[in-house]
């Protein structure tokens, strides 16, 4: 679920290099305007923390010391009791 946000910011610019093509083919007509980008990343921020929530629900972090003061963090699955 990390990548949620990712996947949508590339969703994003592949909608922007269609309007860009659209933007060469045909120059007069408007673009994409601040308000409507706002929305867009908006939207995605939304969709992302909705999708990212069944993550934080069902997992946990467990923490393990290793040599010379390092630690290591992973991400599992809670488990059922």
């Amino acid at each position: 679920m990390p990548n949620v946000p990712s996947f949508f910011y590339i969703l994003l610019i592949y909608y922007d290099l269609c309007y860009s093509y659209i933007a060469i083919v045909y120059p007069l007509r408007p673009r994409m305007s601040k308000s409507t980008a706002r929305i867009a990343i908006s939207l995605i921020w939304c969709a992302s923390c909705i999708l990212a929530i069944p993550c934080l629900l069902y997992s946990q972090t467990i923490s393990h010391r290793l040599e010379l003061g390092y630690q290591l963090c992973k991400c599992t699955e809670k488990s059922r009791k």
